[in-house]
């Protein structure tokens, strides 16, 4: 909505204001001596600083904070001021005898004052270009040299190209002479080019429009808008008549650019101190071009429409549209320590600054931590980001996965919290991360918080059954899951978020380590310790199974590989061997996936080889591109009976194994039934009754006896006693059961002790035989 700054302020006449916009989406707009803010989603703005009288305030965000600039109107000097508050800030910098202001830039981590001082003893007007530059701190600085301008030099461009800060000068000032380019790539000023010399032609600003840089120059009576290739070389836009009044002091010159107009805002000046205003509109399909006056008032020179995001509106409540450049944009690419920025919106011409002090656009091989960077247009406009970077690590869904966060100076956030949104992948290894929870959480009396994102993460999970008859590894997509945490705080009356921070991309496994362990919290990382692949299992890379039985491995790649490749050695009863190939090699391998493999006798065919052979065991390997070993052999010990009950379980790491019984059980039948009473009144049949049911399930459980185990033995058991996701395997289909154990454990480890459980299974309602 356009909203006319004259309904918001009494101005009287005048235009003499500027616009400027935090890193937190406030608003702050300088009017006369007086600087008022407004928060991002407020509606009304309130007064922030009023400087001394007879000073004209301009509000500057300088490294992601506000500051002030003051000029005096008597011309005794200009003032730099941070620490804002009703009616006082700290000085940062101080410039004497300050006369004209040009304009203020941020480069370089430096606020650099483009303008000109009048040192003359008798008063006359005679100004000496100079351009004065500060940092965040308290100290005066002048920068550069003074006689680097000459008496009555004109500064009348600037702006920041490719890396640099150019300021075009014009020798004779007012009176017109010779141009020549100043250039600071960040070691000094240096004369960039002379070959602007085009005198009676008066150059009057370098400005970035879209993603090109523009010239502005007056010639006798025709303001002229020129676009600039790499080399500074000048082509022609347009040139629009203004006059050609001898009293005509200079031009102030902005200029707006959207995808069918050109817009020129301009201040006109006279000797008399007189101001009159104008608004060039280039309409580009046409080359046409007219002229909408704004009232007569004071120089506007550093009005900064394009920041105001309301509009720009003139004293007689008339509105011109200005479509600003959208606000700046920062999305960031992570790749393990590495870091990808790609910037859109804003002002092209954009300047990076990092909080380690690099000046980079992208970020390569940095250590783990958080990093912030500021990003300023040619224009001055910021928007920053912070970027946590940290080691890969993996969470468990079934421990808590927490996020601490800490503020800094919180006492100066009123009604401070922290908003944290987390971000699943749904197409796994896609880098496309989708928001499936916002959440808030107040800060407690240290301006600290912590978020536990455990419970999102694991009911985002949706475990795929495996295939019984699939004979091939596949990564297992649905036992791990990427995420990303973004956060941000959230303060100011009414509270406003900031901008979401940056962070890479974690692994976040179905599954939970027990307290102790997640307490010590190194579990995983002594895991890895010096392997390349690890078994995702708990069994001890040995297991016995049955000759029918299914079952499945699974296994990650800690270290990069080429390929990889699989094998088995089959050793039969009669002492004999076989090794063979097995499955299908993989090229280019994912580091920290998940892979899953068909592991059983009958899945894997291995009774095919020898079919008159019995197996005594079988070990696989899972080989590198040289044969190396990555992981130590798998043994599978082969129980020559057939299996009777096997059950496929989800274990605490996440992936599918079987365990298989061939024990008998003992079958145990219930009903249970809801009835409700009827009345049967006066008259009823001897066949009516006063209950009748309404609902019958039959429930048929039984128990397992699983046999004589040891103490370590039944250990080795936890996982599948204790897994949440359990299908009984009948006729190679599966059935969701629970399970109930409730046995006495020996402390001795030597002593077998029986070991039963009973199997629950789902309910029989309408009843239906198997076809």
């Amino acid at each position: 909505m356009a909203i006319n700054l004259y309904e918001l302020f009494s101005f009287e006449d005048r235009l003499n204001y500027a616009t400027a916009k935090g890193v937190d989406e406030t608003l702050y707009v300088g009017v006369e001596n007086k600087i008022y803010e407004r928060p991002q989603f407020a509606t009304e703005f309130s007064l922030l600083y009023t400087a001394p009288s007879g000073s004209v305030a301009f509000p500057i965000i300088f490294n992601g904070k506000l500051v002030c600039f003051e000029t005096r109107l008597d011309s005794s000097y200009g003032t730099v001021r941070d620490q804002l508050s009703r009616t006082s800030g700290r000085i940062i910098g101080k410039i004497p005898d300050f006369r004209k202001l040009w304009g203020i830039i941020n480069f370089n981590n430096r606020l650099y004052i483009i303008g000109s001082q009048r040192i003359d003893s008798l008063g006359n007007f005679k100004d000496i270009g100079g351009i004065w530059s500060i940092d965040d701190t308290p100290v005066y600085s002048n920068d550069p040299p003074s006689e680097l301008f000459g008496n009555n030099d004109a500064l009348r461009g600037w702006t920041l190209y490719n890396g640099a800060l150019y300021v075009a000068a014009e020798i004779g000032g007012a009176l017109g002479g010779p141009e020549t380019l100043y250039k600071n790539d960040g070691t000094g000023w240096t004369t960039d080019r002379t070959a602007l010399n085009d005198t009676p032609k008066r150059l009057f600003g370098y400005h970035f429009v879209g993603s090109e840089l523009r010239a502005v120059q007056f010639d006798t009576g025709d303001f002229v808008l020129y676009s600039l290739d790499n080399d500074l070389e000048k082509t022609q836009i347009f040139s629009f008549p203004l006059g050609t009044e001898s009293s005509f002091s200079n031009y102030a010159v902005q200029t707006e650019e959207d995808s069918e107009y050109i817009y020129i805002l301009l201040t006109q000046a006279r000797f008399d101190f007189d101001y009159e205003n104008y608004l060039i509109r280039y309409k580009k399909s046409d080359n046409s071009s007219d002229l909408l006056t704004i009232p007569s008032a004071e120089n506007i020179l550093l009005l900064k429409f394009n920041d105001f995001d309301e509009g720009f509106g003139n004293a007689l409540g008339q509105y011109q549209s200005f479509n600003e450049p959208s606000p700046i944009n920062i999305e960031v690419d992570i790749e393990g320590f590495n870091i990808d920025l790609t910037v859109t919106g804003g002002v092209p011409g954009y300047v990076y600054q990092w909080s380690d002090g690099a000046q980079t656009e992208d970020r390569t091989n940095l250590s783990p931590g958080i990093y912030t960077v500021v990003v300023t247009d040619s224009q001055g406009n910021q928007a920053q980001v912070t970027i946590n970077l940290e080691s890969a690590e993996f969470q468990f869904s079934k421990n808590p996965v927490i996020l601490e966060l800490s503020a800094e100076n919180p006492e100066t956030k009123p009604n401070l919290s922290f908003v944290c949104e987390v971000e699943v992948e749904q197409d796994y290894l896609s880098d496309n991360l989708t928001k499936i929870i916002t959440l808030e959480q107040p800060a407690d009396e240290n301006g600290e918080t912590i978020f536990d994102v455990s419970a999102a993460l694991d009911a985002y999970f949706d475990n795929e059954l495996p295939s019984l008859s699939n004979a091939s590894i596949s990564l297992k997509k649905d036992s791990i899951l990427r995420y990303r945490l973004r956060y941000t705080e959230k303060f100011g009356n009414p509270p406003a978020e900031g901008q979401f921070t940056q962070a890479n991309i974690f692994y976040v496994i179905k599954g939970g380590l027990s307290d102790i362990e997640y307490a010590k919290g190194n579990f995983f990382n002594q895991l890895i310790d010096g392997s390349r692949g690890i078994w995702f299992n708990w069994n001890k890379n040995q297991k016995t199974i049955f000759q029918n039985q299914y079952d499945f491995l699974s296994f990650i790649l800690v270290s990069a590989l080429d390929a990889i490749k699989f094998e088995v050695k089959i050793n039969y009863t009669d002492g004999t061997f076989y090794e063979t190939s097995l499955l299908n090699q993989i090229e280019a391998p994912i580091v920290f996936e998940v892979y899953q493999f068909p592991s059983s006798i009958i899945q894997l065919g291995l009774d095919d080889y020898f079919p008159s052979k019995t197996i005594k065991s079988y070990q696989i390997s899972i080989l590198d591109q040289n044969d190396k070993l990555i992981l130590d052999k798998f043994q599978y010990n082969v129980e020559q009976n057939k299996v009777k009950r096997q059950f496929l379980y989800l274990n605490t790491l996440g992936v599918w194994a079987v365990e298989g019984f061939n024990s008998n059980s003992e079958l145990k039948l219930s009903t249970e039934e809801e009835v409700i009473q009827k009345n049967l009144g006066v008259k009823f049949k001897p066949t009516d009754t006063k209950e009748e049911v309404v609902r019958k399930t039959g429930n048929m459980d039984d128990k397992v006896f699983a046999g004589f185990k040891t103490k370590e033995e039944i250990e080795h058991l936890f996982p599948f006693i204790l897994s949440e996701s359990v299908y009984e395997i009948v006729k190679n289909e599966f059935v969701p059961v629970r399970l109930n154990f409730s046995n006495n454990v020996e402390d001795d480890f030597e002593k077998i002790i029986p070991v039963e459980f009973e199997v629950i299974k789902p309910p029989i309602k309408n009843y239906t035989p198997s076809l």
